[in-house]
């Protein structure tokens, strides 16, 4: 996986150049129409997708934004059939190039995407742009800090996102580390860590520009920082994930000498972008989700008008992460 290189992106410079494809949520948070906002001069080449389930909160005013717009809309949609909407969006574009040698540009706003869809798109989108057919901006728009809401939701998932990173154990009777996302989701890591057995559990915590979320995401994970000793608990920036995805590649090598490694990336959406862009370079190890599923309470969030995102493109010579960050 030496043909893929990232880069540190700024939405005002990216957005001069342009895209030829903008693939957005259609989603219950007021912040899902938040990166189409500054997008909207190529409104004719966003496309926002919808769900068949939790059409709630801000999902019908996001809609009518949508369509007043003029922003194509992609309705009740369900997961099952996400994937071969996205291959067949992307596989079009790609087709359209003709003989031209520059790559068609497709931006992704991951902010309202569940985890199996951010990691659908990847799996069709890497491909492509490996083949040089494409490049791919990620884009992340931070919620506006809210207290987290009490009450317990049952899981429904538990187990790979998705097959394309599913991984493959070389010796499934070596130990397994747990390499975990902290968000508010009490419990899930501590879960995690008795589902799978593992012998040792590494957590990174995003620290953001809005430090109101410290101390509650703190509380919610405070009976494993409990038990976790400062080497074993990384604080990442959220605002440079080129650097996080780089701390997360050294994390991995340094497990997976002696250990079976699972990423259960909680938290900001886009530190699963990273968790999903990671293993790519380490095909022996996990990416996990645990998810209520439909189960989920709507929420409705709103975007702090922060915007953070990564680009991935394709490179010739390059060598590991590590030699591309």
């Amino acid at each position: 996986m030496n043909d893929l290189r990232f880069e540190r992106i700024a939405l005002e410079q990216e957005r001069e150049v342009g895209y030829d494809l903008v693939l957005v949520a259609l989603g219950y948070e007021s912040r899902a129409i938040a990166v189409s906002t500054e997008l909207l001069s190529f409104k004719d080449r966003i496309v926002a997708i919808g769900f068949d389930h939790n059409r709630e909160a801000a999902y019908a005013a996001n809609t009518s934004w949508y369509s007043s717009n003029g922003i194509r809309l992609l309705n009740d949609i369900s997961d099952g059939d996400f994937p071969q909407i996205i291959a067949k969006e992307l596989e079009e574009l790609a087709s359209q190039r003709g003989s031209s040698l520059e790559p068609s540009r497709v931006a992704c706003d991951v902010s309202c995407l569940n985890r199996f869809r951010i990691a659908s798109i990847l799996a069709a989108a890497i491909p492509l742009t490996q083949q040089g057919k494409i490049t791919l901006d990620i884009w992340y728009a931070l919620a506006e800090f809210q207290p987290p809401e009490g009450g317990f939701v049952q899981n429904e998932i538990v187990g790979p996102v998705h097959s394309r990173f599913a991984g493959w154990f070389r010796d499934p009777g070596r130990p397994i580390a747990l390499v975990a996302g902290l968000g508010y989701e009490p419990g899930k890591v501590m879960g995690a860590t008795e589902y799978l057995q593992a012998s040792k559990v590494v957590a990174f915590m995003p620290v953001s520009l809005i430090k109101d979320y410290e101390p509650d995401l703190r509380q919610a994970n405070e009976s494993l920082l409990a038990e976790l000793g400062e080497r074993d608990v990384i604080e990442y920036a959220v605002e440079d994930p080129v650097g996080t995805l780089a701390i997360l590649d050294s994390a991995i090598r340094g497990l997976e000498e002696e250990h079976n490694v699972v990423i259960l990336p909680l938290g900001p959406k886009m530190f699963s972008v990273l968790a999903l862009l990671a293993q790519l370079f380490h095909a022996d190890s996990s990416v996990w989700r645990v998810s209520s599923g439909r189960h989920g309470l709507p929420r409705d969030v709103r975007s702090s008008g922060y915007f953070y995102g990564i680009g991935v493109r394709p490179e010739t010579i390059a060598v590991g992460v590590a030699k591309q960050l």
